[in-house]
């Protein structure tokens, strides 16, 4: 077997791990960032949970597909990461005073929430653009088969070194109400990270591809493929479906254990459920392949019905540690596999488009907005 190289293993390492910081911080602190500094209407959450799922599946698509046109991966993951990391520190500029001084005649906190909104959906682009497409893509044109494997294996577990990091590190700064500086750190990490990658990326020898983007992208949309694979369709309608039910309360986790339950060691509590539930993941790898996916996912659902069900009664941290662990089990053993993407080739941008983009996360902000107004979270 061809071993990769120690450049191609830093690079993987690197990249990987930063570009998985960005998004600990987009998907867990900018709606905590909204809500407790600029506005409590979970409106402005849906909206800015919606409009970035659409940036995102907009741009992985497109973007993605002009990197195969040009032949170019390095130039798409060094410029992305400059401008992601840029973006991402700007979050800390916009508050409602200085939106208030921007826009003297209209409303500070709505103006501020609206730029946080339009922030979010440029950072999303640049950060899709440099790790969604760019450097997904450069994983599979440098990565060999008979090394994919090992490779997967580490960057399976960068998400949560990043949560954990962040949480036990970093997560003290936002209580102390220092987002400036929270979101400086980070987005100077992911700038620092595009400078170091012009250096340290290896360029694959790649073909610029000529054919035709567009018909490759509305593929997967025609009756005639739809008809012809019913089962792969199904498991789309069924997965996207679960995503729409886990988008609901996901954006709100740490507004709920702080707002509501009064947690002020959430982040202990999320990180002991991470780390069980991928302990849970890695250990259940051998079982679930020696029974087969299908007939593990009705009870993995299960899992994690009876862990949100419990989170409903939860109270206590001990108690929403326990009944959290139940849901973060059944949500990483849910999952679909990595291997996905390869096994159904063209079919994995349609995913990406069924299960990450509008349904899922405009429908299911609006979904999680109305819980919020029902039950009003104290602000």
């Amino acid at each position: 077997m061809k071993k990769l190289s120690p450049r191609v293993w830093l690079t993987l390492i690197l990249v990987g791990m930063v570009g998985q910081f960005a998004w600990t911080i987009e998907n867990m602190y900018f709606n905590v960032y909204l809500y407790n500094t600029i506005s409590t209407d979970p409106g402005y959450i849906s909206a800015m949970v919606g409009w970035s799922a659409a940036a995102a599946t907009l741009t992985t698509l497109l973007m993605g597909a002009l990197s195969d046109r040009v032949g170019k991966r390095k130039l798409f993951i060094c410029g992305g990461y400059l401008l992601w990391g840029l973006s991402t520190a700007a979050f800390g500029l916009v508050t409602v005073e200085n939106a208030a001084k921007l826009f003297p005649a209209a409303s500070a906190a709505a103006a501020a929430a609206v730029m946080i909104v339009v922030l979010d959906c440029v950072m999303t682009f640049f950060g899709s653009t440099a790790n969604d497409a760019a450097f997904n893509a450069w994983i599979t044109d440098t990565v060999p088969n008979a090394a994919r494997g090992k490779a997967e294996s580490v960057l399976a577990i960068l998400p949560l070194i990043s949560m954990l990091v962040i949480f036990g590190l970093f997560d003290g700064m936002t209580q102390r109400g220092q987002w400036q500086k929270f979101f400086a750190i980070f987005g100077g990490l992911v700038v620092l990270t595009g400078v170091v990658s012009v250096f340290l990326i290896p360029e694959p020898k790649l073909e610029p591809r000529r054919d035709n983007g567009l018909k490759n992208l509305v593929y997967g949309l025609r009756p005639s493929v739809v008809r012809g694979n019913p089962a792969l369709y199904l498991a789309f309608a069924a997965f996207c479906l679960f995503s729409v039910a886990v988008q609901v309360f996901f954006p709100y986790l740490i507004i709920y254990m702080q707002n509501y339950l009064h947690f002020d060691g959430y982040a202990l509590v999320l990180g002991i459920v991470l780390i069980f539930a991928s302990v849970v993941s890695v250990l259940s790898g051998r079982v679930i392949d020696r029974l087969g996916e299908l007939r593990c996912v009705l009870p993995a659902a299960g899992v994690m019905f009876a862990g949100l069900l419990g989170m409903f009664f939860a109270r206590s941290m001990l108690a929403v540690i326990l009944t959290a662990e139940d849901g973060g089990d059944g949500f990483s053993l849910y999952q679909p596999d990595d291997g996905l993407d390869l096994l159904c080739g063209r079919f994995a941008a349609l995913l990406n488009f069924h299960c990450g983009g509008n349904l899922k996360a405009e429908r299911a902000g609006e979904i999680g907005k109305a819980v919020v107004e029902r039950h009003k979270l104290p602000a």
